[in-house]
């Protein structure tokens, strides 16, 4: 894997990790801490859309390793966490030296807003009580369960943007519209453990398999989304929250329909996303404004 791809891989985890973060303070009203984090979230997806629209369009193979998540609970543990996560970012762009001249200038790009943001993790840290405190285990079946959502995250935007440059628009479309569906469903995750003063423990999430051609890389989205169905099945009937077996239910029905999809029907996830999901083309030009 090269560094670039290692670096754009991280920063993908980072931006899971915010994304939860972001959600948990803004269901606790948290304002203070949720902002900072909200802000520089924005900052790591433009970043790390810019080098995978890159590796996309040159055609290089992209990665996507299993990766270690540990997402915080509570202001204290996520402040660590970010610095955690900042650490890790650190030592790969540390590790990316000999690099052709446009790589160079994305690492650059990466690097360069988050002393700023490790400064004010590091201030807060220190006006913060030192001691997190302590959260249950997450039910296994349900860590797994939010482990595929960020895996199938992930693939399909990874492949909308292979497909894009392939030239495959309606191929990218569907393929947005299935990670935004599961970026959907982990917010009504997050939202729901928050209102509980609880947050995902996905701890790791799978390897998963990005493919260079349209047909191969649907069928592997397919196959991934059916994994999906099959962790939400188990995290649901092992829940004694009915309210929480509700909301996975309806989403495992999704995944499903996406399992048995064929061409030439309507793609179920987009009976049910916002508008930012419709268009691949267009919400690669936002979100690469500026790079």
């Amino acid at each position: 894997m090269t560094p670039l791809n290692a670096l754009m891989r991280r920063q993908l985890t980072a931006i899971n990790q915010q994304f939860i973060h972001v959600l948990a303070l803004q269901a606790w009203k948290d304002e203070e801490i949720m902002e900072p984090i909200r802000v520089f979230d924005l900052i790591d997806v433009h970043t790390s859309m810019s080098i995978l629209d890159h590796l996309a369009r040159a055609g290089q193979p992209i990665l996507l390793p299993a990766q270690e998540i540990a997402p915080g609970h509570d202001r204290v543990s996520i402040l660590r966490a970010e610095q955690a996560m900042e650490e890790s970012i650190n030592a790969l762009v540390a590790a990316s030296g000999g690099l052709p001249d446009h790589d160079v200038e994305l690492v650059r790009a990466v690097a360069a807003p988050r002393p700023s943001y490790q400064a004010w993790l590091s201030d807060r840290l220190a006006e913060e009580e030192s001691v997190p405190l302590a959260q249950e285990p997450m039910e296994p079946a349900l860590a797994a369960y939010c482990a595929h959502l960020l895996a199938l995250t992930e693939q399909a935007m990874v492949h909308a943007f292979v497909q894009f440059h392939a030239g495959e628009n309606a191929a990218a479309d569907r393929a947005w519209s299935l990670s935004g569906r599961a970026m959907m469903d982990m917010m009504a995750l997050v939202h729901h453990l928050a209102r509980q003063g609880r947050s995902p423990q996905p701890r790791s999430f799978p390897a998963v398999k990005v493919k260079a051609a349209s047909a191969p890389a649907e069928e592997a989205d397919r196959a991934l989304a059916g994994l999906v169905a099959a962790a939400g099945l188990s995290a649901a009937e092992e829940s004694s929250d009915e309210r929480l077996a509700r909301i996975i239910a309806k989403a495992v029905r999704t995944y499903q329909a996406v399992t048995t999809w064929q061409e030439g029907q309507a793609f179920p996830p987009d009976r049910f996303n916002p508008k930012a999901f419709a268009s691949f083309a267009a919400s690669r030009e936002e979100a690469l404004a500026g790079y």
